[in-house]
């Protein structure tokens, strides 16, 4: 292969992190293709030829061509992207080519260096020049409008230029590295352009995304119009380009309408035998909800499209009783929306993640900042600030595709800029004002460099008020702490789940074997006690090594900043960071992750060698119950009083298990009208249930006994529909029922 393809082909392999190979294959395959590879490395060799390369395996062999593993094949029997391609590419990447990228990398870097020289001496700039970031932009603003049509069908350019023309607020970040990437961090989707010389609508099919098969056009054409739309084009059907709709947009009412039906049809049906187009309508209803001022449907729609996705895939995360319970729950919510007054919509219909409010100028204090890893592929850091005017949390975080190279949480810690005010580990513990700060619903603060800080300074928090977000007592806190379940249709603000607790004293530290956590014991001034926790899970590894080291009476700890978590046990108290009277610049607040060379001192080494001698240097481990049983002494006092399923008779608990059980075996099977059995069985369960005083959830389950058609027909749409309704509003109440119970909450994605 001569030096120009192998520089070419270098370049592509270069820009393919992992997000892009999963954006090539799945993830499944990707892990799959990366534990082989760790057992074949010994096994593999390249060969050279003038026009590819040839990867050879112990069982298999891929041909890879200058363009790259888009065009690569293999001598398997499987088609498109294999595993062995999927191999053969990291293997060239991160072996075969290492010193080829280390070259270019110092190649570059020396170019750049050498330009900064030459800045100071030139009499003259030079002419302006398209960068490497700018080319692909250009490249992808050349592609027409009538390719992208023609390329993604009309029905599906019209959903996506009708909400970018609707106004609706989309996040989504240019990145330049290590792959042109469009990334939509809201929907966890990427849309990304390898190094390619191709211009025209053939660069339409060399656009990868990580979006599902079935959304890929849609969010390459997103990607394509918010480009466009950004230089000032405009974006809607045109006549020139495809007939033009003279029709007028839905309203409100009429989507609601829609996604009624759509989730009774879904439910009739049975919620585990859907369909390709039923993903396509949850998408298209999606688009529309958010277009129409409703973002919580619109994110509950993505999420069902995402559950019905697995179904339809038949993936081992599919879970039709998820399925089941957000099907319940958008129903439920669009009957309120139809029936609340004026003042009650707000609530029900939400607001978008992405609109930031100006709110002026804020007195802010930093008291705090942790890492942490989301189950969609996305890690990142956020900083924790308290505004004691109006006693409130707001936090600010960054946040990158999991596994990529360029981000790592201890790093950004250090070095990221936080408005160009000063970096995460000095924000993250000093008072300053923040000018022109912008605040979403969720108390989260915009990164737009229109705001930017003043008066930075270190803040003694012996004079700081919290005001009622800080506790000292734990009957004060299980009391707060209980208004943080999300019962129904309530949600609770993620910034009201952080708080301060002061103990009066610092207990003993084990690990919970049987929970797999970490747990401190703390008291209040009663003499009361509950546990700080934390999961053993990799993004807290550092924390744990730091808990298990600190010293509270050494390190003068005066208050535990935590996040409160409502789980079936109780609550869970997640330590953030330590407040303390600090002598020292930048020593009030000690963050769990980042600061653990803070508290080690010079005779570290030999403390921890006195710990070894005397057997004091392994934390004491015990294996607890998950929820609490009577005549349990050792279990935290907080998870008891959140805890109601104790006192919940046991005939009523099995009463309420199988009204669950056949409600999910009707969603899964499916339910046009009931057979004479199945009437009998839901009017028998609803004389029971209306004994006990459940007679919300008997006259729901009673209701689906007494659904007929006109016509006697089965499978009549009108009664299908009167059933499925039924189904799904004896569904939430049996949900509702079990979060009073159980303290727990349908979390709402």
């Amino acid at each position: 292969m001569d030096k120009s393809k192998r520089d070419n082909l270098v370049a592509l392999l270069r820009s393919l992190d992992e997000s892009a190979l999963v954006a090539l294959a799945n993830k499944g395959l990707v892990r799959r293709a990366m534990k082989d590879l760790e057992k074949e490395l010994d096994q593999i060799q390249v060969e050279e030829k003038d026009d590819h390369l040839l990867v050879r395996g112990p069982d298999w062999c891929v041909i890879m061509p200058e363009s790259g593993p888009m065009k690569a094949s293999d001598d398997t029997r499987a088609s498109g992207i294999t595993r062995q391609i999927i191999s053969a590419t990291i293997y060239l990447r991160d072996r075969y080519f290492a010193d080829d990228s280390a070259q270019a990398t110092d190649a570059e870097a020396e170019s750049e260096a050498d330009s900064d020289a030459e800045t100071d001496i030139k009499p003259e700039p030079e002419p302006a020049t398209v960068s490497h970031m700018q080319a692909p932009v250009t490249r992808l603003l050349g592609v027409e409008v009538n390719d992208i049509v023609k390329w993604t069908g009309k029905n599906i350019y019209r959903e996506v230029s009708d909400l970018i023309d609707s106004g609706t607020v989309i996040e989504y970040e240019i990145l330049e590295a290590p792959a042109f990437t469009i990334r939509f961090s809201r929907d966890d989707v990427e849309v990304k352009l390898l190094p390619t010389e191709t211009v025209g609508k053939k660069l339409l099919e060399e656009l990868i995304s990580t979006a599902p098969k079935s959304f890929h056009k849609r969010w390459v054409t997103m990607a394509l119009l918010l480009l466009k739309q950004g230089q000032g084009e405009n974006v809607s059907l045109v006549e020139d380009a495809v007939e033009k709709v003279v029709s007028s947009p839905r309203s409100r009412e009429q989507i609601v309408a829609e996604c009624k039906a759509l989730l009774t049809g879904l439910v009739a049906n049975g919620v585990v035998h859907p369909s390709e187009m039923l993903i396509e309508k949850l998408f298209s209803l999606s688009v529309s909800a958010s277009s129409v001022g409703l973002p919580r449907v619109s994110n509950l729609l993505k999420s069902l499209s995402d559950e019905v996705s697995h179904m339809l895939k038949r993936d081992v995360a599919a879970d039709s009783e998820r399925i089941l319970n957000l099907c319940s729950y958008t129903y439920v919510l669009l009957l309120a929306l139809e029936s609340a007054p004026p003042e009650k919509q707000p609530d029900y219909a939400g607001r978008a993640r992405t609109q930031y409010d100006l709110k002026g100028d804020m007195k802010l204090i930093g008291i705090g900042a942790y890492p942490w890893k989301s189950g969609s592929g996305y890690e990142g850091i956020t900083v924790l600030f308290f505004a004691p005017e109006t006693k409130q949390f707001y936090t600010w975080s960054n946040s990158r595709t999991a596994g990529t190279t360029r981000f790592k949480a201890a790093n950004s810690y250090l070095s990221d800029l936080i408005w160009s005010g000063g970096s995460v580990f000095r924000l993250s513990r000093s008072g300053f004002t923040l000018r022109q700060a912008r605040v979403n619903s969720f108390g989260r603060l915009s990164v737009s460099n229109k705001s930017s800080v003043e008066d930075a300074e270190q803040y003694n928090f012996e004079s700081l008020d919290f005001g009622d977000r800080a506790f000292d007592n734990w009957t004060a806190l299980s009391g707060y702490a209980d208004r943080l379940v999300s019962r129904g249709l309530t949600v609770v603000a993620p910034q009201d789940r952080y708080a301060v607790l002061c103990p009066e004293k610092w207990g003993e530290k084990f690990f919970d074997e049987m929970q797999q956590k970490f747990c401190w014991q703390i008291l209040d001034v009663q003499g009361m006690s509950i546990h700080l926790t934390l999961d053993w899970q990799s993004v807290n590894e550092e924390s744990i090594k730091f808990l298990e080291a600190v010293n509270p009476k050494k390190e003068k700890l005066r208050a535990v900043v935590v996040r409160l978590d409502t789980r079936e046990a109780g609550i869970s108290i997640e330590p953030i960071a330590f407040l303390r009277d600090g002598e020292k610049e930048n020593d009030t607040v000690l963050n769990i992750a980042f600061d653990f060379d803070r508290i080690i001192s010079v005779q570290s080494g030999l403390l921890e060698r006195l710990r070894k001698k005397f057997g004091r240097d392994k934390i004491a481990t015990r294996m607890t119950i998950a929820g609490p049983r009577p005549g349990d002494d050792d279990l935290d006092e907080l998870a008891l009083q959140q805890t109601g399923g104790a006192m919940l008779p046991s005939s009523l608990r099995r009463l309420l298990e199988d009204a669950g059980v056949m409600v999910t075996h009707m969603a899964e099977s499916g339910v046009f009208i009931l057979s004479d059995s199945q009437k009998q069985k839901v009017l028998a369960l609803k004389a029971r249930l209306a004994a006990c005083g459940l007679a919300a959830l008997a006259q729901s389950l009673g209701a689906m006994a007494f659904c007929e058609s006109a016509d006697g027909n089965n499978r009549d749409d009108s009664g299908r529909s009167s059933v499925a309704a039924n189904l799904l509003i004896s569904s939430y109440l049996l949900n509702l029922h079990w979060q009073v119970i159980n303290g727990g909450a349908l979390n709402e994605a």
